[in-house]
């Protein structure tokens, strides 16, 4: 097969006769923005064009390494390079920000699903431990990013399951105020019975430079997500009805209701031309009920936080170094009630808990002889939790440093190597300390390891080809893993060590882009692979983890305005419980997409999982009673207009 595809690729670019590059890629994650191609890091950026093309947030899965699971509408789980693990839902020990704004809280916690995908223009992902810049973490660092500048758009669109959307996005430019305000609302009914969907969410953003050196951005959005959770299947309830939900999940209405305000103020001042100032400063309020089989659980959590550094710079860019820190507090206040049907009954536990994180970083890069960039970096990290209620249990953790050094080199004017040694570590977050049993696991401990890696990118001269590969190898201790008891409920234990080594590649290839004549004016292809030979100590595969995942897309534009894309998308088996008894089996899904611009307006269609694969893409791993299986929807269609001014 691989024979065929490359005979394929070269038949077809010995057909061109007209050619034109790539794209050139920058990467702004880490301050001062520089070219993909000399960034020591592993680093992958979803752009704009791949965001168009793809529905929502599920576009993170052509990354390689990355894996987003949608259990059901509205309930995400985000893994970097198998840190699962620990996300029976939500995002745990990986870092997210937006913009300058860090969203994962003082807890540890991310309500990724609270974003609006309308309010994102482009995202970076930094794979693997990077605690320079961004504080513990053992999994890696996504970098949410909206644009400022451009056309205002709107678009609606509607789809098979009770799909619904609609979103407005206004840039408006008023004297030295670049503004911008997101609304957009969706719903869907879903597959699976008791999979109902409901969010609305705002965002606004003002990037005003009030002078030459001094520029000030304020940034807030309002969430009010509701979605149903329908619960896992055993495999024969799957086989039988995948549309099912679990025994009790509709009686007991199970869902998750989430109402987040978040605000920042950013400033940054350029204090003379070689130094610069930022200081962002965030608060975030989040009213979350989860109505459940065994409980009610009610949080009431505030979070506020400052993060500033200094950046200094040498001639012509020579060198750059970053000083700051950051500092969060999170206040929870949660209760647990019976469920009666829906309803709060009696009231079964309580915690007041206050989690405090702090970390100090510097980071040093210098360009050395036109080809060699280093970077060495090192933070020191802090964190504590308080159970401020009847329990009064205090924990106070060591201070961890995490250092990294990352070198590249360019070999060739279309090769450059790279090389990194970096530390992960990663506290207990909040809801694994006092998870969904009501009980407080004070004894968990941090994970942490040692991360290295290598890797090479490479160009070909004419910029029609552009691939980027990394190896490595990360041997993790005291490893948080999810549990679940008799009754479904959820806990953590440390379940010692893994060895995790893996590959990931990722290749774009333009054949050719013809902006006149021809029938295909842009044909793109797109490539990513991920190997993950992941380990228990005890030598099991670790759980929720696939050894292969294989994306493969197409895009294309023809004439009259025409465009079509197309994705294969491959999983192979993984584990579905820590012993590695059962396993979820493998599948392919097929996404198709065709549209009509016309200058200001843009029609499209799109089928999701053309081959009709009955599949579970967010398995519940360690399931009590075996009941592993989320069924994902069978075929489904949707279709959609947009216009921009």
């Amino acid at each position: 097969m691989k024979i065929i595809l490359a005979a394929l690729l070269t038949f077809l670019s010995c057909l061109c006769r007209a050619q034109d590059t790539l794209p050139a890629v920058s990467v702004y994650g880490y301050p001062g923005s520089r070219l993909f191609s000399r960034v020591p890091a592993s680093v992958s950026v979803v752009d704009s064009n791949m965001i168009r093309y793809q529905p929502g947030i599920s576009v993170m899965n052509s990354v390689p390494g990355v894996r987003l699971e949608e259990r059901s509408p509205g309930s995400y789980r985000l893994s970097l390079r198998g840190s699962l693990l620990r996300s029976p839902y939500g995002v745990r020990n990986v870092k997210v920000y937006l913009d300058q704004f860090p969203l994962t809280d003082a807890g540890g916690n991310t309500y990724l699903n609270a974003i609006g995908m309308p309010g994102v223009d482009r995202m970076e992902i930094l794979k693997g431990p990077d605690g320079s810049l961004f504080g513990a973490n053992s999994g890696g660092v996504v970098l949410l990013q909206q644009e400022h500048s451009g056309r205002s758009e709107a678009g609606v669109s509607g789809g098979s399951f009770g799909l619904f959307s609609q979103y407005i996005t206004l840039r408006p430019v008023l004297g030295k105020h670049k503004l911008r305000l997101t609304q957009s609302w969706q719903q869907a009914d879903g597959y699976r019975e008791n999979t109902r969907l409901r969010q609305g969410y705002v965002q606004l953003s003002d990037n005003w430079q009030y002078s030459e050196k001094n520029t000030l951005q304020a940034f807030a959005f309002y969430s009010d997500l509701g979605y149903r959770t329908p619960g896992g299947l055993t495999l024969d309830q799957f086989r039988a009805d995948p549309r099912k939900a679990r025994s009790g999940a509709v009686d007991q209405q199970a869902g998750i209701y989430n109402k987040m305000l978040f605000g920042g103020l950013s400033h940054t001042a350029a204090i003379t031309p070689q130094l610069e100032h930022v200081i962002a400063v965030t608060a975030s309020a989040v009213d979350f009920e989860n109505p459940f089989l065994t409980n009610y659980e009610t949080r009431k959590e505030k979070t506020w936080g400052v993060r500033t550094y200094l950046s200094w710079q040498g001639a012509a860019r020579r060198w750059e170094n970053n000083l700051g820190l950051e500092w969060q507090q999170t206040t929870a206040d949660i209760h647990n009630y019976d469920n009666n049907a829906g309803e709060k009954g009696p009231l079964q536990a309580a915690a007041d808990i206050l989690s405090d994180q702090h970390f100090f970083f510097n980071r040093f890069r210098a360009d050395l002889a036109d080809k060699l960039t280093l970077e060495a970096a090192l933070s020191l990290n802090f964190y504590s939790y308080n159970f401020r209620d009847s329990a009064k249990i205090k924990k106070h953790f060591d201070p961890q440093w995490m250092p990294r050094l990352a070198l590249s080199y360019q070999l060739h004017e279309s090769v450059v190597l790279r090389a990194t040694v970096s530390r992960g570590y990663s506290p207990p977050t909040t809801a694994e300390v006092r998870p969904a049993d009501n009980q407080i696991y004070d004894n968990l401990q941090p994970e942490s390891g040692w991360n290295y890696e290598a890797g090479i990118r490479l160009a070909d001269r004419t910029q029609r080809f552009r691939a980027d590969v990394s190896v490595f190898h990360y041997r993790l201790r005291n490893a948080i893993v999810r549990q679940v008891n008799a009754g479904g409920a959820e806990f953590f234990t440390n379940a010692g060590g893994t060895r995790q080594t893996g590959l990931e590649s990722q290749l774009t290839f333009r054949l050719f882009k013809k902006e006149h004549d021809g029938f295909f004016r842009n044909l793109t292809l797109n490539n990513s692979f991920t190997l993950n030979l992941f380990r228990f100590n005890n030598g099991n595969d670790l759980t929720g983890v696939p050894k292969q995942v294989l994306t493969t897309g197409m895009q294309t534009q023809l004439p009259a305005g025409l465009y079509f894309f197309a994705q294969h998308h491959f999983t192979s088996a993984l584990p579905l419980n820590d012993a590695n008894t059962v396993y979820n089996e493998s599948y392919h899904v097929v996404m198709l997409r065709a549209g009509w611009a016309f200058r200001a307006f843009e029609l499209y269609a799109a089928v999701d999982n053309l081959l009709n694969e009955r599949y579970s893409p967010g398995s519940d791993i360690n399931a009590f009673g075996n009941r592993y299986y989320n069924a994902a929807a069978m075929r489904n269609l949707v279709a959609g207009v947009k216009v921009r001014w």
